[in-house]
């Protein structure tokens, strides 16, 4: 039973992150002789089987039923560029560079996994989750409330 459960919901809906943090779980809760390996082979296995089957028959849904990818659907009049980008004519000869856009978003990152950790501390007390959850919940909440307030932006390409 515990053999299933790490081959499927964790290794399948959580992938290869959360096989690697359950298996050691399952191995010293429940005795599980080689958890993590089965874990993490059920993980690769099911990425590896969806690519394999997935894009190929995505291909050929999209040639059967002549499916309009959105590269083929564009026109110019139809591109409509929000108010808030700049897009304005750069010289060509002064590059821009992205030093301050990297430095925040590094920033933020870091902010957010040191957050995140204490994060995990404490909802280790209640509930088993893999470490990095707590690092995804915090990130989360700050790009959501930097998008929805306007007070500061996250700079996705940073």
């Amino acid at each position: 039973m515990h053999y299933g459960i790490l081959a499927g919901s964790v290794s399948m809906m959580g992938g290869l992150g959360t096989a690697a943090a359950f298996g050691p779980y399952f191995e010293q809760t429940y005795g599980i002789v080689g958890g993590t390996a089965v874990a993490i082979t059920a993980a690769t296995f099911g990425m590896v089987a969806s690519l394999i089957i997935g894009a190929p028959l995505g291909s050929f849904l999209i040639r059967k039923y002549k499916v309009k990818t959105p590269i083929e659907n564009v026109s110019n009049e139809d591109v409509k560029i929000p108010e808030e980008f700049d897009t304005d004519v750069i010289d060509s000869d002064h590059q821009p560079t992205m030093t301050a856009q990297l430095m925040k978003a590094t920033s933020i990152v870091t902010l957010s996994m040191a957050a995140g950790v204490a994060v995990s501390s404490f909802l280790d007390h209640f509930i088993t989750l893999p470490a990095y959850i707590g690092s995804m919940m915090v990130a989360a909440i700050v790009r959501n409330v930097g998008d929805f307030s306007g007070k500061y932006r996250v700079d996705g390409k940073a």
